[in-house]
């Protein structure tokens, strides 16, 4: 007989390593002394998993804001906070591309979300705030590249006119938009 220390979902426990011993229990399953057969996790304390590239992983502190759109439910949008930063990369996917180092960070989900409690393990999209550029002149980052040494824009001429080529000084950017510090005006 097993009692549950308390109510909720009940789910197998099982390893997340590809080439781990420790196979999903089912019918016939040899048990080991201790080993863990079923989990309730605590649904009160929900949070994301995110696979942070090795590039950007110092960017990352805890204690960082961060805004979460589950796939499924893309209207509704959470706020989290980063908790948990991994200090050696992710295994799991290693044997897909050795070469790939990804970092596991935690995000804290702030509030208690009835509905995410019936979609766990769902995909989710993760924005962390790294930094905020308040009142900067930015551009999509399509719009600027580099030509012999320099990064440049192409501002749009008038009727029958060429485009004017603009050496531009960069700043911050994300994967959207990058910030012009100098080289060209708002408008």
């Amino acid at each position: 007989v097993i009692v549950a220390e308390r109510p909720g979902i009940v789910i197998y426990a099982g390893s997340n390593e590809p080439f781990s011993r420790q196979g999903p229990i089912e019918k016939g399953s040899t048990i080991n002394q201790e080993q863990a057969i079923l989990n309730i996790p605590d649904l009160t304390q929900m949070g994301v998993n995110v696979q942070i590239h090795e590039s950007s992983i110092n960017k990352i502190k805890k204690g960082q804001k961060a805004k979460v759109r589950v796939v499924s439910v893309p209207d509704e949008s959470l706020t989290g906070e980063v908790v948990r930063i991994s200090s050696v990369p992710d295994t799991q996917q290693r044997w897909m591309n050795p070469d790939l180092k990804k970092y596991s960070v935690k995000i804290a989900l702030e509030g208690e979300h009835e509905w995410l409690q019936r979609q766990l393990g769902t995909t989710a999209q993760v924005e962390i705030m790294i930094n905020s550029l308040p009142d900067v002149l930015y551009v999509p980052i399509q719009a600027v590249s580099e030509s012999f040494g320099e990064r440049v824009c192409y501002i749009e001429g008038g009727p029958g006119l060429a485009a004017e080529r603009r050496v531009v000084q960069t700043g911050e950017c994300n994967d959207k938009d990058i910030e012009i510090k100098s080289g060209i005006k708002e408008g």
